[in-house]
C-alpha cells in the first residue's frame, strides 16, 4: 500500500523508534514518558559492539547473494500519524536497501546460535521486534520513493557462534493496519499517562526497571483440592440418586428399591473410602505406609415408606 505524504518531524512530535515498536508496550511508554534507563551492562555493550562490527560484512553478503549493491545505508525514514491533538512519528534508520528496481529492504542482524535458529524457525514468534521494525521500514521506504508496491525484506543473519551467514527474503510480516492499531493502543495509554498492568513482551535487555513485570502465575489446583472437588461432586450425585429412589417409591410399586439402594450404597461407600485413603496418602506423604488405617468411611442408608415420612440418612 502507498502511504500518504507527510511533513518531516517537528519538535512537537512524539517519536517512536521503529526498532522498539515491536517490543513491550510498557517499555515504549517508559521511553515516551522520559523514564531514566538502566545503565548499559557489559553483556549488552558486547552484543552492540559485535553487531556494529558485523553489519558491513552482513550487508556485503546480502549484496553478493542478490548480485547487486546495498545503498541508502542509514537512510532516515519517518511517518507521522495524528491521533487527537498529538502527532506520533514512527522513525528509524534502515541498514540499507538493494540497488534494484524493487528496492528491497536490507536488514543485518548478528545473533547467537539459539537466536538464529529461532529466527529461521518463526521470525514473528521469536523476534517480533525485528519483524515489526523491518515491516515499518518497508512501508516507509515505499512512501519515501512513492513505489507502487511495498518492498520485500531481505534479512541477513550472521550466526557469530558458528560463523555462518543466512540470507532470506520475506514479504512484510505485519500489515500497515496492524501497525496502526498497535500505535493507537500505545496512544490510549499515553493520553492518560498510564501503563498496561503487565509486560506483553519479555526482553532480556530491558532498559527500564519497571519492565519484565509478569502476571502472578495461576497455581493449578493441588492434588488434594482436586480430590476434594471429586468427593463433593460424588456426594452431590449420591444425594440426587437417593432422591430419585424416593420419588420412584411413591409412583411405582414395582421399582426395585432394594437393588437400587444397595448399588448406590456400595458405590458411595467404595468411592468415599478410596478418596479418604488417597487424602491420607497425600497428607501423610512418606509416612503413609507406616500408618495403619483402622477405619474407613462407610455409607449407610435407611429407607422408610414415603407415606410414613420417607427419608434417607
Amino acid at each position: 500500500m502507498t502511504l500518504p505524504s507527510e511533513p518531516t518531524t517537528t519538535s512537537s512530535d512524539i517519536i517512536i523508534r521503529a526498532s522498539s515498536f515491536g517490543g513491550c508496550d510498557r517499555a515504549i511508554l517508559a521511553s515516551l514518558y522520559g523514564e531514566p534507563k538502566k545503565p548499559t551492562t557489559a553483556k549488552q555493550q558486547e552484543a552492540f559492539d559485535r553487531g556494529n562490527a558485523a553489519e558491513d560484512k552482513i550487508l556485503a553478503r546480502i549484496a553478493k547473494e542478490n548480485s547487486t549493491k546495498v545503498v541508502d545505508q542509514q537512510l532516515e525514514l519517518t511517518h507521522r500519524i495524528q491521533i487527537g491533538d498529538i502527532s506520533f512519528a514512527l522513525q528509524g534508520h534502515i541498514d540499507g536497501r538493494l540497488d534494484t528496481h524493487s528496492m528491497a529492504i536490507a536488514e543485518a542482524k548478528c545473533l547467537n546460535k539459539q537466536s538464529t535458529e529461532k529466527f529461521l524457525r518463526d521470525p514473528i514468534k521469536y523476534h517480533r521486534k525485528y519483524t515489526f521494525q523491518a515491516s515499518i521500514y518497508a512501508y516507509l521506504l515505499q512512501r519515501h520513493y512513492d513505489l507502487p508496491q511495498t518492498p520485500a525484506i531481505i534479512f541477513g543473519i550472521y550466526n557469530w557462534e558458528l560463523k555462518k551467514y543466512h540470507v532470506n527474503s520475506y514479504p512484510t510480516f505485519h500489515t500497515w493496519e496492524e501497525i496502526e492499531a498497535r500505535l493507537y493502543r500505545i496512544a490510549s495509554y499515553f493520553f492518560g499517562h498510564t501503563y498496561p498492568e503487565f509486560c506483553n513482551e519479555y526482553s532480556f535487555f530491558c532498559d527500564y526497571t519497571l519492565c519484565n513485570k509478569e502476571p502472578a502465575p495461576i497455581e493449578p489446583p493441588s492434588e488434594l483440592d482436586q480430590l476434594l472437588a471429586t468427593y463433593q461432586s460424588l456426594k452431590d450425585q449420591t444425594e440426587i440418586a437417593k432422591q430419585a429412589v424416593l420419588d420412584n417409591v411413591s409412583t411405582r410399586s414395582d421399582f426395585p428399591i432394594r437393588t437400587a439402594t444397595h448399588t448406590i450404597t456400595q458405590t458411595a461407600a467404595s468411592t468415599y473410602q478410596s478418596i479418604d485413603a488417597e487424602k491420607a496418602r497425600i497428607l501423610l506423604g512418606d509416612k503413609y505406609e507406616e500408618v495403619l488405617v483402622s477405619k474407613t468411611r462407610s455409607a449407610s442408608f435407611t429407607i422408610r415408606s414415603k407415606s410414613s415420612g420417607s427419608n434417607i440418612s
